[in-house]
């Protein structure tokens, strides 16, 4: 578990520093970008994706829940 999370933080920071040297590199273009970005996602309707995903993900979580834990109970007995 500990080297997924480590490989998550090594491929996240290389993700960041290339945007920074972009950034760095290409002002002006980075700018753009950021702009054409955040219209995006002003113009997306976020919060009903959020809503419709919360409505769909709370009610399973009590079944997921008790799968994972009868799972873990099991993988305990074997060993």
């Amino acid at each position: 578990m500990d080297g997924v999370i480590t490989q998550a933080r090594t491929t996240a920071q290389r993700a960041i520093d290339q945007t920074v040297a972009y950034a760095h590199d290409n002002p002006d273009k980075a700018l753009l970008y950021a702009l054409a970005a955040g219209y995006v996602l002003r113009t997306l309707p976020v919060t009903r994706v959020l809503g419709s995903v919360l409505r769909v993900a709370l009610p399973l979580i009590k079944p997921a829940a008790l799968c994972y834990g009868i799972s873990r109970v099991v993988l305990r007995r074997r060993d």
